[in-house]
């Protein structure tokens, strides 16, 4: 069974993809949304504030500001829905575009494949998928939750394991913090139903491939992800937008051209104009 993340574009974009079958895992802090990170982590900072004081060196850690200076989050958006009204006006060309369909599986295992090959050993660090969540208070208790789940000290623990479990939990914390950071967005954003893939650079991880390139938020950092790993496809279908003028028969022909063979093409069933 897949789990198919879907990537709007329009129809120009959307023929170099299907030909380069490459996605860019970006930047965080130069997406559209200008309070990305920054809207979680004032979240975070006050129940952390307010009710866990004795962690509160834990923000300095993961605090926006200390961003490619302590660690950086590469991020690629996607959406759970491949045939959305708002996402064709927003992403795909007004319906002009197009949607690729991709098993978010495959992407995490071929990356996985691909560093494993280079370092020919095992890797630490790989890309991760998981919904936004755009409801504050669902944010609030999800982290309320997790935090007192990480904080809980096992009982009858020497001092010297009550020394390493702290460690430990302070790990894990600032892992999990970062993380929820990284996956709140005000509700504003809620019809893109967003699935986020994402990479955390930091010195606990092997390295990934960083490139820079030009955007209309400054000179940004990305890592180029290759989809196809030995002939296996991540992409799994495309959705024609409901104005886009490609013919399935043009798009037949690009994908075999490009070793797709098996992807499945259908048209978007709204009716806008």
């Amino acid at each position: 069974m897949t789990e198919l993340v879907y990537r709007y574009a329009n129809a120009e974009t959307f023929l170099t993809m299907l030909s380069s079958q490459e996605l860019w895992f970006s930047d965080l802090r130069k997406m559209n949304d200008s309070d990305e990170y920054a809207a979680g982590f004032r979240i975070v900072s006050e129940i952390i504030t307010s009710e866990y004081p004795e962690e509160i060196e834990i923000l300095n850690e993961i605090s926006p500001d200390k961003m490619n200076t302590r660690f950086m989050v590469l991020i690629c958006s996607f959406s759970s829905a491949g045939d959305c009204l708002s996402m064709w006006r927003g992403y795909g060309a007004n319906g002009r575009g197009a949607a690729i369909g991709y098993d978010s599986r495959d992407i995490k295992n071929h990356s996985l494949f691909v560093r494993y090959l280079n370092k020919m050993n095992p890797v630490s660090g790989n890309v991760a998928f998981f919904p936004v969540i755009y409801d504050e208070e669902i944010y609030r208790t999800s982290l309320r939750q997790q935090i007192q789940r990480i904080l809980s000290q096992p009982k009858n623990l020497s001092a010297e394991e009550a020394d390493t479990f702290a460690a430990i939990r302070t790990g894990m914390l600032g892992f999990f913090l970062t993380r929820m950071c990284v996956l709140y967005k005000n509700e504003f954003f809620a019809d893109e139903r967003e699935i986020r893939g994402f990479i955390e650079i930091n010195d606990k991880v092997d390295p990934h491939e960083l490139k820079t390139r030009p955007s209309d938020f400054g000179e940004t950092a990305y890592h180029p992800l290759n989809t196809n790993f030995s002939g296996v496809p991540a992409i799994k279908e495309v959705i024609l937008g409901p104005r886009c003028t490609l013919t399935p028969e043009k798009i037949r022909d690009k994908l075999i051209e490009n070793g797709l063979m098996k992807v499945a093409i259908r048209s978007s069933i709204g009716t806008y104009r």
